[in-house]
């Protein structure tokens, strides 16, 4: 959505406005940081999830501390068969975007499965 914003920016503000095309090798740059430090495990009882917007944020969770797990999936995500996934605990949320659906597939199975 930064692409737009910049081009007409860079048009009605030059010369002075040129500067704003800088934004979008940065803009590159976050996007790839951010797909790069994203992930997630699953380790006997815990679920793991990683995610970055300015800081790198890790977030564990036990499978039996796990009040809620929520995937949704919005237009553009179900074209290329992706998801969002949530994991909420008393102490705070867990949130990985863009996954592929069979990741989310897997989480889903591990958290619904019964105990064995």
């Amino acid at each position: 959505f930064i692409f737009p914003l910049v081009i007409a920016g860079a048009y009605l503000l030059r010369p002075l406005g040129l500067w704003l095309l800088l934004f979008i090798p940065l803009s590159i740059m976050f996007g790839y940081v951010r797909y790069r430090d994203a992930g997630w495990n699953l380790d006997g009882q815990q679920l793991t999830l990683r995610s970055r917007g300015i800081q790198t944020r890790t977030f564990f969770s036990l499978k039996n501390r796990i009040q809620a797990l929520k995937i949704s999936r919005n237009w553009f995500q179900r074209r290329k068969k992706l998801g969002t996934i949530s994991s909420h605990v008393m102490s705070g949320s867990g949130r990985l975007t863009d996954m592929d659906d069979s990741d989310l597939k897997a989480i889903y199975h591990w958290y619904s499965r019964s105990e064995e």
